[in-house]
């Protein structure tokens, strides 16, 4: 008894047990806490003949403070309920100590840290629920906005934020055989579902939803015969729900909307009608063999993420995919699935537009704006596109040829700058320059001073220019500083054939650089 009675004085302690509010019934809620009173009396306390404490229940309490590791000498316990946003710091593992433990309940808390897996030892558990009081996130109509809205609000996790548990579920939890309820939502739980929660036969309601956590659902799931609720919306899980998921006759609610790439294939239709509430996408049907025509539109899409810093994009669904080019995010296409808008506006694109953009041959609508994106439009996008609306101003350089005057002012609307080049050779020279940059992995450059930039060519780090404009010296070795001696400019890759357009070049010089590949014959047109 005295063990139990300095766990419950620890708790009080750590928890500003002085602070605790009036409960709903107008007297406090720490009535007798810390007195000579029997432990039965203190408030929320239950004890069994002998005076050990066999249910400590606060769920009604704001609590504010930590839980004291001193709570797993409560070897009697059954019964553990706390709940208060302001209740915060990890989980103790001593709580793993617990073996007479049937039901843990800390609802809406703000703990942090991991799971302890010492949990796993709570062989008499028949509840657990660990839910956080972050916020929830808004229910928007599109798999993108609600992941960058949760991506947004992840930095709180783990970070000394207290908003919620993070880390990857213990596999541990599968030992708890006599778990009917497992209610884990509203955390930052990442990595796989184990399959170990295949073993919980018993369970009967499985709350998965609102996490991190990723890959595919295990097939072992299936497994949970007894189960009655399955929730797994909003997460970041992947791939086809598994064919066992059909052995779940019992299953009358079933939710795994909000999860960017997981969906119901078609072999589970029949059984997913008898759930009587279920919601989640079903995994798009088989899509017909593409025409030649659909296949160069994505090879020119293909072409722009990769030039424009595609992994580094803050939305790029489905991009890169097998899927319909009409669900790559940002991308319209027509009946023919031929592609008639790209709107990638504001959505951190790096780098340049490719030449093969102009293969588009349907684009009516590019909208560019927003971006980082540098360098010269393409001269085919005018020529061989169907453009109409065309947007490209604030970026970081990226302009039209001037010959496009007449053409911008033909369009419906265009908003963006010419360049200021004025020749049909200097705008040739910059396609070359930056061909050299692409082709070179130019952003790991020693020195790429004003490279990519709107600036003169003449003012590009290495680049010499006469009195037209027109570059005749391109020399990419670094001097140091006490002009003892040259070092490379950490050049790699392959020289592009561009380099051939360079038509007033009189001094090429590259030298130290870790360059691979042919000499492009194209040089032998300098």
């Amino acid at each position: 008894m005295e063990t139990d009675r300095a766990a419950l004085v620890a708790l009080y302690n750590a928890t500003n047990g002085p602070e605790w509010p009036e409960s709903h019934w107008g007297d406090a809620n720490n009535r007798n806490w810390l007195t000579e009173q029997p432990l039965g009396e203190w408030r929320g306390v239950v004890t069994d003949a002998n005076g050990r404490v066999t249910e400590l229940d606060l769920i009604n309490v704001k609590l504010k403070g930590t839980i004291p590791p001193e709570i797993g000498n409560l070897s009697e316990l059954r019964r553990l309920g706390l709940w208060g946003h302001d209740l915060t710091g990890p989980i103790p593992p001593e709580l793993g100590n617990l073996s007479n433990l049937t039901e843990l309940i800390l609802v809406k808390t703000n703990l942090s840290g991991p799971i302890p897996p010492e949990l796993g030892n709570l062989s008499n558990l028949t509840v657990l629920m660990l839910t956080s009081g972050r916020r929830t996130p808004p229910l928007p109509g599109d798999v993108d906005d609600i992941v960058a809205w949760r991506l947004e609000n992840r930095e709180y996790a783990g970070d000394g934020f207290s908003n919620g548990l993070s880390g990857p579920l213990p596999p541990e939890l599968g030992n708890l055989s006599r778990l009917t309820e497992l209610n884990l939502r509203d955390n930052y739980l990442s990595g796989r579902i184990p399959a170990e929660l295949g073993n919980l036969s018993n369970l009967t309601e499985l709350w998965l939803n609102e996490n991190s956590l990723t890959g595919a659902v295990p097939a072992e799931l299936g497994r949970l015969v007894n189960l009655e609720l399955l929730e797994m919306s909003f997460n970041y899980l992947t791939g086809s729900l598994p064919a066992e998921l059909s052995n779940l006759s019992n299953l009358g609610e079933f939710g795994f909307s909000y999860n960017p790439g997981l969906c119901r294939p078609a072999g589970l239709s029949e059984w997913y009608e008898t759930i009587k509430y279920s919601y989640g996408p079903a995994c798009p049907l088989a899509a017909p063999e593409p025409s030649a025509a659909e296949e160069t539109d994505r090879a020119a899409l293909i072409a722009l993420y990769q030039s424009a810093g595609g992994p580094q994009w803050h939305f790029s669904r489905n991009w890169l995919t097998d899927a319909p080019l009409e669900s790559w995010h940002g991308v319209s296409t027509d009946a023919a699935g031929r592609v008639t808008a790209l709107e990638l506006y504001d959505n951190n694109l790096r780098g340049t537009v490719p030449s093969e953009l102009g293969n588009l041959a349907h684009l009516e609508t590019l909208y560019l704006s927003d971006n980082e994106l540098t360098g010269l439009l393409p001269a085919r996008l005018a020529t061989d596109t169907r453009l109409q609306h065309l947007t490209f101003d604030d970026n970081d350089g990226l302009c039209a040829p001037r010959s496009w005057v007449d053409w911008l002012a033909g369009l419906e609307s265009s908003y963006g700058s010419l360049c200021l080049e004025q020749t049909p050779g200097l705008l040739g020279d910059r396609a070359a320059l930056v061909a050299l940059y692409n082709a070179t992995n130019g952003p790991e450059w020693t020195a790429s001073r004003h490279w990519l930039s709107n600036r003169p060519l003449g003012e590009w780090y290495g680049v010499e220019t006469d009195d037209n404009g027109r570059v005749i010296g391109l020399e990419l070795t670094v001097i140091t500083h006490n002009y003892s001696r040259l070092t490379g400019n950490n050049l790699t890759g392959e020289l592009p054939p561009e380099l051939g357009n360079l038509s007033e070049l009189t001094l090429l010089d590259l030298r130290r650089g870790r360059l691979a590949g042919e000499i492009p014959p194209e040089l032998g047109q300098l």
